[in-house]
């Protein structure tokens, strides 16, 4: 029997077969929980070494803000080019050459960084292979696998990837930073090598690369046709592209996007502050050392753990832009209840407060 699309009906049998392979998704998300780790702990790495390294540079924190900047500057720069290489090697490729690049740069980072300039340009070189593990890649390629009412729950597992590994890290910092910050990104470096061939042996493009179906689809569904970039014609290419255009200029005309795009943006500006300068702000002020701000960070990621989905949860049930709004509220006030810990010394005020801002950050 052929179905409209002109597939085959499978025997009772054949579709047990071939629906047990869905399970395949989870592997999708354990190698998100993967990437995840990268695009967190390279900006936490940073965190936690910023004042050895403007010790053994002869520099202060504040100069050091130009390698954080350029990081970021070619994270999201470079995010459209692997997106497009994506599209012409494949999601799993992409993927997995992404933390590979950032792992190398580590590395190098940690032999040849002897100044400012060199540990600035070799940071924004390495921050060139962080787009390739944004949120943005990740949900659109793990989104694929799961059918509509399974794809929150997918994500919600490699979102807890980069809080869990960030909360590990802020645990460890003694340890990572005991052979100095150089020990710590060839480590970090070392660990991301891992993480993309992990993701390499895990991630596939699609279900139906594999002969399968979305996880939790509907019974009868039907693999849908795969077919490889190399064997479309070039007819088939050009209009694939005119809709992905005409699909990005509909975006672009939408006011939600820019309204979005600058709420999300400033929300970004503060959450990286915080993050880059949070233990180089404890040591500066004499509130602790290094190991007491890697404490702070893991109070902070771990509570963000708990947050994400339980915030993602009340966005179910109540309006979004009230969440939302009530967890920016919460944020604020927890940097004003931060500088006047600040102004007052006191340590002990500190782990609570970044607690629930980590918490409500989860927005």
């Amino acid at each position: 029997m052929t179905q409209e699309n002109g597939s085959v009906a499978m025997s009772p049998q054949q579709e047990a077969k071939m629906r047990k392979k869905s399970w395949f998704a989870w592997l999708q998300s354990v190698a998100g929980f993967s990437s995840q780790i990268v695009a967190s702990t390279a900006t936490n790495t940073y965190t936690i070494c910023v004042a050895l390294i403007a010790t053994q540079l002869g520099c202060t924190a504040a100069d050091l803000a130009i390698a954080s900047s350029l990081f970021g500057a070619t994270y999201a720069g470079f995010s459209w080019l692997w997106g497009n290489l994506a599209d012409r090697i494949g999601i799993r490729w992409s993927i997995s050459l992404a933390p590979v690049w950032v792992g190398v740069g580590f590395i190098i980072i940690s032999l040849f960084a002897n100044s400012i300039v060199s540990y600035a340009i070799l940071c924004a070189l390495a921050g060139v292979g962080m787009g390739g593990v944004s949120g943005a890649t990740l949900s659109t390629a793990i989104g694929s696998w799961y059918n509509t009412n399974w794809r929150g729950k997918g994500m919600i597992l490699v979102n807890m990837g980069g809080n869990a590994a960030s909360t590990i890290m802020g645990i460890a910092t003694p340890i990572l930073i005991s052979n100095g910050w150089q020990g710590a990104y060839m480590i970090m470096g070392v660990a991301y090598l891992c993480c993309g061939v992990l993701n390499f042996i895990l991630f596939r493009d699609s279900p139906a690369a594999i002969g399968t179906v979305p996880f939790g689809s509907p019974k009868g569904t039907m693999p849908a046709p795969y077919e490889k970039k190399a064997q479309m014609s070039p007819e088939e290419k050009a209009a694939e592209k005119k809709v992905k255009n005409e699909a990005t200029i509909k975006c672009l005309k939408d006011p939600m996007t820019w309204k979005f795009g600058v709420i999300y943006a400033f929300w970004q500006l503060q959450m990286n502050s915080n993050k880059a300068f949070m233990v180089a702000a404890v040591v500066a002020a004499g509130i602790g050392d290094v190991a007491f701000g890697g404490g702070l960070m893991a109070g902070f990621s771990f509570a963000m753990l708990f947050g994400q989905p339980i915030i993602s949860f009340l966005g179910d049930y109540f309006p979004r832009k009230y969440v939302f709004g009530a967890g920016v509220l919460a944020a604020g006030c927890c940097f004003v209840a931060i500088w006047f810990a600040f102004g007052a010394g006191n340590a002990a005020a500190l782990p609570p407060i970044y607690s629930v801002l980590g918490f409500v950050s989860g927005t």
